[in-house]
């Protein structure tokens, strides 16, 4: 998972549990340099927030850390899957064993609702939400799309024969209404609907984050990705991952969201960086007097422009 070095040069210990950029440049295809001599670790349990201006290359990072794109110059390593899970069905799913990649806009298709929520598994090698209503129930209730499941009918072909309804908040609805609904949870896992036309994007991002609640990765890359639901909500997400104990990389230009973060990545646009260690910032602001008459450098702040 380590990208080749040129001759000559030694790229980076593939770590099993952090996320490495040395020395790495990114550009686009047409030659636009994006980042310059990036160094950057990422440890399992480090939240990192990227920031920066549009086209400054916050995404571009995620293009080459799921392969799309390749560094100009530099190297990049991933974790290793787990030796556990080689050979087996969540290993060959490549990046997203380790590494699950929630975009702004969640790639939704024609299909199932329960196909929907465990992609990029499939149902014939997935049926935790099939064999267990109550999961899914408790996987949508996470996300305030506990109500597809109510008004399921409205998708399907025979909806004068389901149940339906018309309202969209899932408060809406008792516990015993749902589990009386068990219909409506067998039509989740065989009734095929094109997703892209029936939700909204909120709804879309919504049923995203259920995705990466659902398979529970050790890495998160969170690009915009609540950017159509409530404050309230994207803040009740990131409690939710942190519970998980899933390490995130996030882009988001709401502040409300550093809270949650350990570190700021911050590009300039030029091809320069900043990386800003918030716990050490902190720790360092409450004697900033006593650093201001040292002759020692104690900036937290790491420049490469």
């Amino acid at each position: 998972l380590t990208q080749d070095a040129p001759p000559g040069d030694e790229a980076p210990a593939e770590s099993p549990n952090s996320i490495v950029f040395k020395n790495a440049t990114v550009k686009t295809p047409a030659g636009h340099t994006l980042i310059r001599d990036l160094n950057l670790v990422i440890e399992e349990g480090t939240n990192l927030l990227v920031t920066g201006p549009n086209g400054a290359g916050k995404s571009s990072l995620f293009r080459v850390l799921g392969g799309l794109w390749q560094l100009e110059e530099g190297f990049v390593s991933k974790p290793r899957r787990n030796a556990s899970d080689r050979g087996s069905a969540k290993g060959d799913e490549g990046l997203a064993a380790d590494i699950f990649y929630v975009p702004q806009k969640p790639f939704v298709s024609v299909g199932t609702l329960i196909g929907q929520l465990i992609y990029p598994s499939t149902v014939d090698k997935d049926r935790k939400l099939v064999d267990n209503p109550e999961l899914l129930r408790e996987l949508l209730r996470k996300v305030d799309l506990l109500y597809l499941l109510t008004d399921f009918g409205r998708y399907s072909s025979n909806a004068e024969d389901d149940i339906s309804v018309s309202s969209k908040d899932s408060s809406d609805w008792s516990e015993d209404s749902v589990k009386k609904g068990d219909l409506a949870v067998l039509d989740a896992s065989t009734t095929v609907v094109n997703w892209a036309e029936v939700l909204s994007l909120g709804e879309q991002q919504r049923l995203g984050m259920a995705r990466l609640f659902y398979h529970k990765p050790r890495f998160a890359i969170l690009d915009e990705c609540t950017s159509g639901v409530t404050n309230d909500m994207e803040e009740r997400f990131c409690e939710i991952v942190e519970s998980m104990g899933c390490t995130c990389i996030t882009i988001s230009h709401r502040p409300a969201l550093v809270a949650f973060h350990d570190k700021v990545l911050h590009l300039d646009g030029e091809g320069g960086w900043t990386l800003n260690d918030l716990k050490h910032s902190n720790e360092a602001s409450s004697s900033e007097e006593d650093e201001e008459e040292s002759d020692q450098d104690q900036s937290d702040d790491i420049t490469r422009s």
